[in-house]
């Protein structure tokens, strides 16, 4: 049976594990609220994967994914977090909290029929707006530029929004955000730019911040973790951020209950 080796605990995780987290309950979703960095309002969630397992407790994706990508689940659980977050999110909605969902995608998953064809079933039954989904794929996945924005470009019958979660600066050229069919961008505050992969200098997160806003688009500070990187997104005129120093990713109970004590339950407007 073929096995992932990851870092431990997680040395040694079944496929035959894997279906069986899925067909036993043990995988659940936890949400990391994302926050108006000017009114300091909840805008929404993003929705974060976890596996409890019976021996070894929590763990994080990048304990498993690479096996899910290995694996002939990858499009079902991909559909099963947005079908699952789709749901709280409406009960959420009817508790009076008016937030948007974000979810992580590849653009291999937005190829694939099944899946898309899953996600207009969803906003037929008006679980989620389509202007209430974002959906992140990694800029690692544009290595070859064009062909990817035909991809995307080719897409745009979802009527969702897709985000490009930026890890190293230096892999993107800011003029692609010119032809990108995205609404917002993701940027690490601590931004490493170890090697351009890019034709244009050295690219920095003002100069991806700056093409951004020309386009008028959302950016959205992660793994906003410290209060040094909280007020650098600030300083640098970000408009939302998440991490764990604003809210770490927690239960759908815990984390209403948290932002409930904190009167931040509205939300911006809405669709």
């Amino acid at each position: 049976m073929a096995c992932l080796i990851s870092a431990e605990p997680f040395g040694l995780i079944t496929r035959g594990d894997l279906r069986r987290c899925i067909d036993e309950g043990q995988l659940q979703l936890h949400y990391q609220p994302i926050i108006d960095l000017v009114g300091g309002a909840v805008s929404g969630v993003e929705a974060v994967l976890r596996w409890r397992h019976p021996d070894l407790g929590w763990s994080s994706p990048h304990d498993f994914l690479a096996l899910v990508e290995a694996s002939d689940l990858t499009h079902h659980l991909g559909f099963w977090v947005l079908d699952t977050a789709s749901l709280q999110i409406a009960r959420w909605r009817a508790q009076g909290a008016n937030w948007s969902l974000s979810a992580c995608t590849s653009l291999q998953q937005l190829q694939y029929l099944p899946y898309r064809n899953g996600l207009q079933r969803m906003f037929v039954n008006q679980r989620l707006h389509p202007r209430q989904l974002t959906l992140v794929f990694s800029a690692s996945e544009l290595p070859d530029g064009a062909r990817s924005f035909r991809q995307l470009s080719g897409l745009s019958s979802l009527a969702v929004e897709f985000s490009l979660a930026i890890l190293n600066t230096g892999s993107v050229d800011p003029l692609w955000l010119q032809s990108l069919p995205v609404k917002e961008i993701k940027l690490a505050p601590r931004g490493q730019t170890p090697r351009s992969a890019c034709p244009a200098a050295t690219v920095t997160p003002a100069s991806l911040l700056k093409a951004a806003h020309g386009r008028r688009l959302r950016v959205v500070g992660m793994n906003v973790d410290t209060g040094r990187e909280f007020r650098t997104s600030q300083e640098l005129g970000l408009d939302l951020a998440q991490g764990d120093f604003v809210c770490p990713p927690m239960a759908a109970d815990a984390v209403f209950a948290r932002l409930s004590r904190m009167g931040a339950i509205a939300g911006l407007p809405g669709p």
